[in-house]
């Protein structure tokens, strides 16, 4: 019964985060909580209900030890799973080192997990007769498997209380005021099917926001553009397109002498104009080399122009909750939205979210 009161307890924080303070890590952590502590009460209660009478796993003694560590071994296998996944699937330009260390820590995830078990399902592990030391390594990457489901899951909520905040909000006609499309790195001059996705969410959230504006009216889309330029100029209430992303030689060095790619916002803006909207309609930030960067350098072109927040920032889903820390970190009002990864390359770009979220955690503010 403890066990089903922290599920609960886990997920009413997760749900009040979600109200309060979607843009926050700690939701991760009660999600975390919430999933690990039902799939510990559902084994515990499918053993206690199955197992015979006269093995001594039905007692809480026993029962208990063997639903956690099975839940360590599911966990663990899942994590695993993904990390092979990931490391199989192409994602670019990726060092041979990233594939090998996916590779093979996801495979040793995997064992370590089936190990778990053949161990735990011996009538010795079911009575509690084992040695805890014994499952350290399982509980260890059960832990991280539990993390990097609570994450998935967290990211998932996040989503939808964005996707609710923006329709809530463009009905209203409170804004937002503009959209920061987040940029990412160009090959050979062109955008990834990843980047391209993000351009296109960020023209249709641009034409939801025109439409939905009475002072814009008369029927276009943001593509047509408006065709009374002294209007277009004298309006307060214009929602801009802002592409943000500098020059891939200055993300890193080793790529400077081989790269003449364009900053990453100039291609955005240039697949837009293709698309069909007008280029005096797009901003360009073009000096930006990291998330908090595209949001802080952004919002104050922004502010320069006299168009006040709150934002609405575009990216990939797997790419949208951690982005809205950094939008939290600026001091932007707003929320990130996030559209189809468009790719393959989907899985592994999660499992690097999910390691960077940590990593940033670990950081000093």
């Amino acid at each position: 019964m403890l066990v089903l009161i922290v599920a609960l307890a886990g997920l009413a924080a997760t749900a009040m985060f979600a109200k309060l303070a979607p843009r926050s890590p700690w939701p991760v952590f009660t999600t975390t909580a919430a999933i690990a502590a039902f799939w510990v009460w559902l084994i515990d209660t499918l053993v206690t209900d199955t197992t015979p009478a006269d093995i001594p796993g039905d007692s809480d003694i026993g029962s208990l030890p063997f639903a956690l560590l099975a839940s360590a071994s599911i966990a663990s296998v899942f994590v695993g799973g993904w990390m092979v996944v990931s490391a199989l699937v192409p994602a670019g330009r990726r060092p041979a080192w990233q594939f090998i260390a996916l590779a093979l820590g996801g495979l040793g995830f995997v064992a370590i997990g089936f190990i778990a078990v053949g161990v735990i399902g011996s009538t010795a592990a079911r009575a509690g007769h084992v040695e805890p030391l014994a499952h350290i390594p399982v509980l260890a990457t059960g832990l991280i498997g539990a993390l990097f489901a609570g994450y998935l899951a967290y990211g998932r909520l996040y989503a939808t209380v964005a996707r609710a905040w923006f329709d809530a909000n463009v009905d209203a006609g409170t804004g937002p005021n503009a959209v920061i499309v987040l940029g990412a790195r160009i090959v050979n001059g062109r955008l990834t099917r990843l980047l391209e996705r993000r351009v296109e969410l960020g023209i249709e959230t641009a034409d939801r926001l025109w439409l939905a504006s009475s002072t814009r009216g008369n029927g276009t889309t943001f593509q047509d553009g408006f065709h009374d330029h002294e209007r277009l100029e004298a309006t307060d209430q214009l929602a801009r397109l802002v592409f943000s992303g500098g020059s891939p030689s200055s993300r890193s060095p080793s790529i400077r002498s081989e790269s003449n790619d364009p900053p990453e916002s100039h291609a955005m803006a240039a697949e837009a104009e293709a698309r069909g909207v007008r280029r005096d309609l797009v901003v360009v930030e073009d000096e930006s080399t990291t998330t908090a960067e595209n949001f802080r350098m952004s919002a104050q072109i922004l502010e320069a122009r006299g168009i006040s927040q709150p934002y609405v920032g575009v990216t990939n889903s797997f790419h949208a909750y951690r982005a809205s820390l950094h939008m939290r970190r600026a001091g932007i009002d707003g929320h990130v939205l996030g559209g189809a990864s468009g790719s393959l390359s989907g899985p592994f770009h999660v499992l690097r979210e999910f390691a960077a979220f940590f990593y940033e955690m670990a950081q000093p503010s």
